[in-house]
Parts: structure tokens; C-alpha cells; sequence
């Protein structure tokens, strides 16, 4: 998981993240390859938590 808020990767770790890669722009996507054994990612998601509203 990338990220930079400590709540938010702590939750993603609670959750079952294993990695956390804070850094941003080419530096974030060295240290993913570098993770992943110079593959990169096949899908990637963007996830921001919020409060749910029921209508």
C-alpha cells in the first residue's frame, strides 16, 4: 500500500498490508519494483476512506 498518513497505513496494515511505500512520483514507483522484483503492479486502486450516508 502507498500512503503517508500513519491512522490510514495503520489501518492498512490491521487489514493485512505487509508493505507501506511512502514516498511519492518515481521514488514511490523505484520502491514498488523494487517489492515486486522489478515486475511493478498489474492493477492498481485508489482508496480513500469516508462515512458512509444512508438515504
Amino acid at each position: 500500500m502507498t500512503g503517508r498518513h500513519q491512522a490510514r497505513t495503520a489501518l492498512g496494515r490491521e487489514f493485512g498490508a505487509s508493505d507501506v511505500v511512502s514516498a511519492r512520483g518515481d521514488e514511490s514507483i523505484a520502491q514498488v519494483r523494487e517489492l515486486t522484483g522489478g515486475h511493478g503492479t498489474h492493477v492498481v486502486q485508489r482508496c480513500v476512506g469516508s462515512t458512509a450516508i444512508r438515504c
